[in-house]
């Protein structure tokens, strides 16, 4: 096989502004306008930029509150854990017995 048969997908490449332009205006404002329109004509990508507003995340602040587990349903929650490993480990205890007795 050549290598016709093994193209790789071209990657588009991102093109980042630049953060320190050299420029010889000596004026701020000169030299900001200057950066603000050579930033409009060089920043493409073909990115899609982030979604604005998403359905999750944020700040913390801004999250709903968690409501608290109560005691309640703690002591349930643990009473069916026990409970789930008492009947496998009697389930267990069966099989050792009824193999001992050769079924």
């Amino acid at each position: 096989m050549g290598a016709e048969g093994h193209l790789l997908k071209r990657i588009p490449r991102i093109k980042f502004p630049q953060r320190h332009p050299t420029s010889s205006a000596s004026s701020g404002s000169a030299s900001l306008a200057q950066h603000a329109s050579t930033n409009k004509d060089t920043y493409k990508s073909d990115v899609p930029a982030a979604p604005i507003n998403t359905a999750v995340g944020g700040k913390a602040t801004l999250q709903p509150k968690r409501t608290p587990v109560s005691n309640k349903e703690i002591e349930a929650i643990l009473s069916m854990y026990f409970l789930c490993l008492l009947l496998r480990n009697y389930s267990r205890l069966l099989d050792c017995e009824y193999e001992a007795l050769g079924f």
